[in-house]
């Protein structure tokens, strides 16, 4: 199972548990343990948890483990005393992926300043929207060379489409290199850009655009630039998490732009 599986996979269950503190603190006095027609209420709880948890081990680790089939069998009799040895087979697994993470923590000691580089944001468009997760998810696995090149990819390709969106097919040469066949690189894209939050159209469509985003733009690309020979040298946790306000101020505004257009 992947890191990030077993990450998703100890939340879920700790969230199991939490459910299954209040389902116990609230069972209803009685001297049979199987769930009557009276007792409905309780019932449905201990139905959904019962769902909740196959679903969960069968999903994470398939219908032929032994896990699977020790918690479905248990759940085909609705009992409190079932629910309670189902949760101690999701605690046994629970132990198991903890003592892996802790076993990871040993030899990553490394410290994340924020839970998310980039911050949620209402985004149409899903490929952005992946790519997002994608950038998250790098930074949350300490994947740092990957994580900054993610980004730069992203904004590089977020003015590629403001320009595009504007230009479209009439002055193409602005955002496509059509001999070579690709778009042009990010220093052209961005002195392009330039030049085009400054024209009226533009102005009358999307507003006045800050320098300081042109500014946040080429700092991003002349520092990949600069070191291009050495870039997995580069210290890309503290450079990204320094801007990370930068970083995402750009991408709304960017996004805005492109919704305007």
């Amino acid at each position: 199972m992947s890191v990030k599986k077993k990450e998703i996979l100890l939340k879920q269950i700790e969230e199991i548990f939490e459910e299954f503190k209040f389902v116990k603190n609230n069972y209803r006095q009685g001297h049979y343990p199987v769930i009557h027609y009276y007792n409905a209420e309780e019932g449905a709880r201990i139905q959904a948890l019962y769902t909740k948890i196959i679903s969960l081990v069968r999903r994470f680790y398939g219908p032929e483990s032994q896990y699977f089939i020790q918690v479905k069998d248990l759940a085909s009799k609705l009992t409190r005393s079932n629910l309670e040895l189902i949760i101690g087979v999701l605690t046994a697994i629970y132990d198991i992926l903890k003592k892996d993470y802790e076993d990871l923590d040993l030899v990553r000691p490394i410290t994340l300043k924020f839970e998310k580089i980039i911050e949620d944001m209402n985004l149409n468009d899903q490929i952005y929207q992946d790519v997002v997760d994608e950038i998250n998810g790098t930074y949350r696995h300490y994947y740092f060379n990957s994580m900054y090149i993610i980004i730069r990819k992203l904004l590089e390709n977020l003015v590629y489409d403001c320009l595009n969106k504007y230009y479209g097919t009439n002055q193409i040469e602005l955002y496509y290199n059509t001999s070579k066949n690709r778009h042009h690189g990010f220093g052209t894209l961005i002195e392009n850009f330039n030049i085009l939050i400054k024209v009226m159209n533009f102005k009358t469509s999307v507003g006045d655009i800050e320098q300081n985003i042109i500014d946040w733009l080429k700092n991003f690309q002349e520092k990949g630039n600069k070191n291009a020979h050495s870039l997995f040298s580069l210290a890309h946790q503290e450079m990204v998490e320094e801007n990370k306000d930068k970083i995402n101020e750009l991408i709304k505004k960017l996004i805005y732009i492109k919704e305007k257009l």
